[in-house]
């Protein structure tokens, strides 16, 4: 405006903002009046009100605005509500991304100029005093201007209403907070933003708040999340204002959450590319109902990717997906066709569904309504934190013989009622052939398939062959790696395992209890690749491989560990657990003379140890005789599991909870060999829990106590008689 007088400048300003190139863009505009270039030019607690340089910002109806705010510093916004009622009630929401804040609100009915600056300037310096509203004193984080309050002004052409933001006083100095906030019409919409970024709220039982989610493109995924802080409130989606005629809705107690698939009837037909191109853009209107006395919630939305993404044979790519969820994915398949195995492994959340479709790879790369509505080709078997679909090269070749090019549609289900899903996707295809001697696979290293550690990868043999795997061992201090491979059919199995430019050794096989295990010694070992070659004789094989680094300097080493499944543990061998889920352990103790099975394996135990989280652990232990078939000890096994009793955490052991499981004499009595079970649970259904489980031989006076990451250990030296006494080391 340069030098002109402020009342002579009046009217309309335009801004016109054009994407810039073929694809939609998604951006926000604010507009601020008389906003100083510096922060510290605002008036601060304690200052002479001064009525120049007032800085603001301009908060519109519905329409949320980010901000940071420094200790000992305010922003200030003033608010224009845009509404032809008489007395609507106004809200202003206050959502800190970063730290914490509070907000003041101030209104000022009709005056003069020179009043309601004055009025504006004694707000900015003492909000405190000045304000006839704070977040302060009720608790929560939204300001909500009642008609019904003494205090109220209604919305005039002469009205001022302000907001002022303030780091809270616990804020460490030299700190700033961010936050996003936004100011409504109670009668209004307001505007829900599809970046993920929260918003919070208060509602009353009975009381309706109305969101309205723009989406600028067709065939999009919509996640919608609402998550009470407090109390109970239900979540309702429509295409239009009327809430009662909504399309979906979520009541379960606590958090709710939709999603509406992009390639849904309901979808397509509101969110069309007509539609985009018509309107510029397609509406949902989101409805938050209260349900409890009064509750707080968090609501949030986001715009997952619906496009299926390519997945190459032995790649591993890892997914969040939220509640309810799905993902897709295509895998080209070239002819001659290959044994293929998809694998879908479960870190934390549940995964209800996997299906897979062969298609033509145009129809795979952009699937229609039809394509997704279809039923599937096959559904994935969930075992050992794993979901796997496998596919034949002759069935691959029926279902393909009428495409030019052919590919595998992959969709990924999460559950509605749990939290959301992190899961990790492989494309793996077999080879057949038996490994050459003196080397770790006949097969070049870089056809072999990828292991993750303490990950269990699913393998299979329909004739006499051989599998390769590779893994790479860490540059992070040196590592023992505990190698197990479990069969799931009757067939026996040989493992070596080699590096390249390495010797090559046969692992050892337990050929009364069917699997092969055994540590690598990092004596042994070079950071880079290990590669396993499985190979058997049988006509048919299905088992599992697991490599698990036991020890190393990086406490990454322990981090990447595996997910449910029957886990073989190794004495003094820590095995990490994260997730969900429940998780089965075993120690087997195997004697070599029946003299020595007629003592107590009371010294072998089995210590379970809380990270985070609250879990229940169970134990049983179990005789296994020699020349038991598998399906013999699977009948045992699962007699075990249902005869498992609790166990209680022990006493006075730091501040984490310690539980310990030893074998039982009655059930061992006089057998070589004898199998401790361990169930690890989390307490509550679909809560995560961190746990660590050792097993340690106590007889050993002379062996080495473990250390683990972040986990105290006590002890003692000297005359200990007092288990209870302070530790003296």
């Amino acid at each position: 405006v340069g030098q002109s007088k402020v009342e002579d400048i009046a009217g309309f300003y335009f801004i016109d903002v054009c994407a810039h190139g073929e694809q939609h863009a998604q951006f926000r505009i604010s507009v601020t009046w008389d906003k100083p270039s510096r922060p510290a030019s605002l008036p601060q607690p304690g200052d002479e009100p001064d009525t120049k340089g007032l800085g603001m910002g301009l908060l519109m109806d519905g329409q949320v605005q980010r901000g940071v705010v420094h200790t000992n510093r305010n922003v200030i916004y003033m608010f224009m509500p845009a509404t032809a009622q008489e007395s609507p009630t106004l809200r202003f929401a206050l959502t800190p991304t970063g730290g914490s804040c509070q907000m003041y609100a101030a209104a000022r009915a009709a005056g003069d100029r020179a009043a309601l600056k004055a009025f504006a300037a004694n707000f900015i310096s003492k909000p405190e005093s000045w304000a006839q509203y704070k977040t302060s004193e009720t608790g929560r984080s939204e300001i909500i201007m009642d008609p019904k309050d003494k205090q109220y002004v209604s919305p005039s052409h002469a009205a001022i209403y302000m907001v002022l933001v303030t780091a809270a006083p616990d804020t460490a100095p030299g700190h700033r907070v961010s936050y996003e906030i936004v100011g409504s019409v109670g009668s209004n919409i307001e505007e829900l933003p599809a970046t993920g970024a929260p918003l919070k709220g208060s509602i009353k039982k009975s009381e309706q708040r109305m969101y309205r989610l723009s989406i600028p493109e067709s065939l999009k995924h919509v996640s919608i999340q609402l998550t009470a802080k407090s109390g109970d409130c239900d979540l309702y989606v429509s295409t239009s204002e009327n809430a009662e005629t909504y399309a979906l809705r979520s009541k379960s107690f606590g958090s709710d959450a939709v999603f509406i698939d992009a390639f849904s009837s309901l979808n397509r037909e509101h969110c069309s590319e007509k539609v985009i191109k018509e309107k510029g853009e397609c509406t949902w209107f989101v409805t938050v109902k209260g349900i409890s006395v009064e509750s707080d919630y968090e609501i949030q939305a986001s715009v997952p990717s619906a496009t299926p993404l390519e997945l190459a044979a032995s790649q591993t790519v890892k997914l969040d997906l939220p509640k309810d969820g799905k993902q897709y994915y295509y895998v080209p398949l070239e002819f001659p066709m290959k044994h293929q195995t998809f694998e879908v492994s479960v870190q934390t959340g549940v995964v209800s569904k996997v299906d897979l479709k062969v298609l033509p790879l145009a129809e795979a790369r952009h699937p229609s309504a039809a394509t997704i509505t279809r039923e599937a080709d096959r559904s994935g078997r969930f075992f050992a934190g794993v979901w796997s679909l496998q596919f034949d090269p002759a069935s691959l070749q029926r279902a393909c013989h009428e495409f030019a090019s052919c590919a595998a549609l992959l969709t990924v289900t999460t559950d509605q009622g749990l939290p959301a899903a992190s899961v990790s996707l492989q494309v793996r295809g077999s080879g057949s052939t038996r490994p050459a001697s003196g080397s770790s696979s006949s097969l070049p290293v870089k056809d072999c398939l990828r292991l993750e550690a303490g990950v269990p990868a699913r393998g299979s043999l329909n004739q006499p062959g051989s599998m390769c795997y590779k893994f790479r061992l860490p540059k992070e201090g040196p590592s023992d790696v505990a190698v197990s491979v479990t069969p799931l059919t009757e067939c026996t199995l040989d493992v070596k395992a080699g590096q390249p430019r390495g010797n090559t050794v046969t692992l050892k096989s337990d050929k009364r209890m069917g699997y092969v295990s055994e540590v690598l010694r990092h004596e042994t070992l070079r950071p880079g690749l290990i590669v396993l070659t499985v190979w058997s004789a049988t006509t048919m094989c299905k088992f599992d491989v697991r490599v698990q680094p036991t020890r190393g300097s990086s406490a990454s080493q322990l981090e990447a560990s595996g997910e449910g499944g029957l886990t073989t543990l190794m004495l003094d061998a820590p095995f990490l657990a994260s997730g969900a889920h429940r998780k089965y352990l075993v120690l087997t103790s195997q004697l070599e003379q029946a003299e020595a099975a007629k003592m107590p394996r009371d010294d072998l135990e089995v210590a379970i140890t809380t990270l985070s989280g609250q879990i229940q652990v169970d134990c049983s232990s179990v005789a296994v005789q020699d020349g038991s078939s598998l399906k013999t000890k699977g009948e045992l096994l699962a007699a075990a599991i249902g005869n498992m009793h609790g166990t209680r955490p022990e006493p006075d052991v730091a501040s984490s909870q310690v539980f310990v499981c030893k074998f039982r004499r009655q059930d061992c009595q006089d057998a070589l060999t004898c199998q401790l079970l361990v169930r690890v649970r989390s307490t509550t259904p679909g809560r995560k829990a961190d746990f660590i489980a050792l097993a340690v031989n106590t007889s050993m006076t002379s062996r080495a106590g473990t250390l683990l990451p972040g986990v105290p250990a006590s002890g003692c030296v000297g005359s200990c008689t007092d288990s209870k006494a302070a530790p003296r080391v």
